[in-house]
This record gives structure tokens, sequence and C-alpha cells, in this order.
């Protein structure tokens, strides 16, 4: 992905977007690229994204892993 910095203007314009898309044109109006705007915080999922487990089963899921490791997977399907 190509990543542009753009000067404080633009980033002020684009800031005032919060919850919809906005076309970027040019200075002739042909449209160049759209903008979604990213309202999460860090470690919050995007706007209109749900988590589906509390966080308490989250934490509680972690704490209880299950599983066979892949050495042990390997030796199932006997590629080694």
């Amino acid at each position: 992905m190509t990543r542009i910095t753009l000067d404080a203007a633009v980033c002020q314009r684009l800031d005032a977007i919060v919850d919809h898309t906005a076309e970027i044109c040019d200075s002739e109006g042909r449209v160049i690229g759209y903008f979604v705007p990213d309202g999460r915080r860090p470690g919050q999922p995007p706007n209109g994204l749900e988590i589906p487990l509390s966080r308490e089963m989250t934490e509680h899921r972690r704490g209880k892993r299950t599983g066979r490791t892949l050495d042990e997977i390997l030796q199932d399907v006997d590629v080694r």
C-alpha cells in the first residue's frame, strides 16, 4: 500500500468527516479517490462492526487454550 502524507489544512477538512464517505477530487472536479474515515480508537473495531464476544469471554478463552500443535498435526498427516 502506498502512504501519502497530507498537509495540515487537508487533514483538518478530513477530520470533520466522521460518519460518511467523501469523494476526493482534483481541481478540475475529477474523482481521484474516496475517503473513508477511520473513527476507531486504539483497540476498538471500525465503526459499524461489533465484536461478538464480551471482553470477559475473550479473556476466558485466552486462558483456556485447546487444540494441537503444528507438529502434532503434521505427524497425523505423515508429512515428515
